[in-house]
């Protein structure tokens, strides 16, 4: 996912570039559909949360160093946070009229989350002890439909319903969820096929339980994502 999503950010900037010449004006007809693929980041992920509830349930102790021939590792402090990373969105529009988009789309990225360790119960331990780990890091995929109001010809609020698949890292759980997303955003070159876009978006997942074995989360996935991508109208 990670290598899909830089690659669609390496396209936007030559791109960009060719759409910097002039829009041919002698058209009459509205250009009222058109592509928009962005990239960004979240802004905020379920990591504080997670790693909260993992201190909470006894998974915030701190994992013990060691030696395998030339490779150690450090003792680690936990729980330990893992903020979002990149996201990609592509987006499709259709202007119904002057005042009023409609829209569907997908988008993915990855939201972070936290992993936590708690050490093993010595009266346990007959030989050879291992502590217990607890990892929750969670990437997203979403398609949903909606409708903007434009009060401006470059300004755009609205949103729609959602549908969210959340998947952990290690691949295991995979959740379905069923909610919203909302977006505020501007655009630049409204007479131009090529166009720069500017975008906040809001994804509002509803969270669920999530059995870990030894530990049940509750991850919080809703999110606010800033997206810069570059349109071209047909």
């Amino acid at each position: 996912m990670r290598t899909a999503i830089i690659l669609l950010l390496a396209w936007l900037v030559p791109a960009a570039a060719a759409g910097q010449a002039p829009a041919d004006r002698s058209e009459r007809a509205p250009k009222r559909f058109s592509f928009v693929m962005a990239g960004g980041v979240p802004l905020n992920g379920p990591a504080d949360g997670l790693a909260e509830q993992l201190s909470r349930g006894g998974f915030g102790d701190t994992s013990p160093g060691g030696c395998f021939l030339f490779f150690c590792l450090d003792p680690t402090a936990h729980p330990s946070r893992h903020d979002p990373d990149l996201a990609a969105s592509l987006t499709a529009r259709f202007a119904l009229r002057p005042g009023l988009t409609i829209a569907a789309g997908t988008a993915l990225g990855s939201l972070g989350g936290a992993d936590g360790y708690r050490e093993p119960v010595a009266d346990t331990c007959e030989f050879l002890c291992f502590g217990d780990h607890a990892n929750s890091t969670w990437e997203h995929r979403t398609w949903w439909a909606g409708a903007f109001w434009k009060p401006r010809p470059w300004l755009r609020v609205g949103g729609g319903p959602a549908w969210h698949q959340l998947e952990e890292a290690s691949g295991d759980p995979d959740i379905s969820r069923i909610g919203l997303t909302g977006e505020a955003g501007v655009e630049t070159g409204v007479d131009r096929r090529l166009f720069l876009d500017l975008a906040l978006r809001g994804y509002f997942i509803p969270s669920t339980d999530v059995d870990h074995g030894e530990i049940t989360l509750r991850p919080d996935w809703s999110n606010v994502t800033v997206l810069v991508g570059l349109g071209v109208r047909l």
